[in-house]
């Protein structure tokens, strides 16, 4: 029995799924390798996708300045998100871990931004509640160790969230609407199908706490068909991109609230631990400029952290 239109672009939305593991050179698609046969065999078949990727790679078009020197930040992230990129019947067994691949690059960064911008923020309010009365050599030495604390946490490579395991999964969304005809040029009739977007990410923090995220986003699915007996001759695939920029950022937040906490590391009397690999953490620091003009323990550091993030 032939495979409706619908049915066809249901089978191939569900195919895209991909799962990554940290210590896995390749990510994994089991099903990759059947998406070329879902396209017409005729020269042109093709899909493209929203390429999710917050930065532009090479070969890939940049947004104009004119166009988005005026667009808030949000609105150029998810305009970003929503570039396309095109593949054929030759290469369309990438496009998973490909997918995969860019979410992971845009999710990392918005951590590793947030992260650098939230801890500039909080060192910045502590090195204001540093008591002024100090010496000017105390005041140098904290300043120093303020420094070295700042340079600790923000460099890129020394971030301590590192995503090691990530699944993403295309759907039909069944709960909205059905697929909708219409006719286009020579002959060519369009069937679109709402569909889901999901990611589901464990971050390690510190290499000891994994704090497993996930976002979601709507989309489209439509193929070109030449009537209902055959492939499609090209499949889209378009996702909201401001929806899914909102939600990789809610996320982001979420595990900054956790893990800038983690970085308290109190034992039950109250006295300060240090992490085993010699990094300083926000209790450390305390310490070096002063309990009492820092006052961050406890549920204190909680609120300085949530206030900061919220405010972003």
């Amino acid at each position: 029995m032939i495979p409706t239109p619908d049915e066809i672009l249901t089978r191939f939305v569900t195919k895209l799924s991909c799962a990554y593991e940290e210590g896995y050179a390749l990510p994994y698609a089991p099903d990759a390798s059947t998406l070329p046969y879902y396209l017409s065999s005729a020269a042109g078949g093709s899909c493209s996708f929203s390429a999710m990727l917050l930065q532009t790679p090479r070969g890939m078009r940049s947004p104009s300045r004119s166009k988005s020197k005026n667009l808030s930040e949000s609105a150029v992230a998810a305009q970003n998100l929503s570039r396309s990129m095109r593949m054929g019947r030759h290469n369309i067994a990438l496009a998973p871990g490909i997918i995969l691949r860019n979410v992971l690059r845009s999710f990392g960064q918005l951590l590793v931004e947030g992260f650098q911008q939230t801890i500039h923020v909080m060192i910045e309010r502590m090195a204001e509640s540093v008591d002024k009365q100090v010496t000017e050599r105390k005041r140098s030495r904290r300043e120093k160790r303020l420094t070295d604390f700042l340079k600790e946490l923000s460099l890129v490579d020394c971030s301590p969230l590192t995503p090691i395991v990530a699944v993403i999964e295309y759907n039909v969304d069944q709960h909205a609407p059905c697929e909708d005809w219409s006719t286009e040029k020579h002959g060519k009739s369009r069937v679109v199908l709402p569909i889901q977007f999901e990611a589901a990410v464990d971050v390690l923090v510190y290499g000891k706490m994994v704090i497993p995220v996930k976002f979601q986003s709507r989309g489209t699915i439509s193929g070109d068909f030449m009537n209902q007996k055959n492939r499609p001759d090209s499949i889209n695939i378009e996702i909201d991109s401001d929806e899914l920029y909102k939600a990789m950022k809610k996320q982001c937040k979420h595990v900054l609230k956790k893990a800038i906490s983690s970085l308290s590391c109190e034992d039950d009397d109250g006295e300060t631990k240090s992490h085993s690999d010699g990094s300083l953490s926000l209790s450390t620091m305390e310490n070096e400029f002063g309990e009492s003009s820092l006052s961050m323990r406890g549920s204190s550091t909680r609120t300085l952290t949530e206030s900061v993030i919220t405010s972003q």
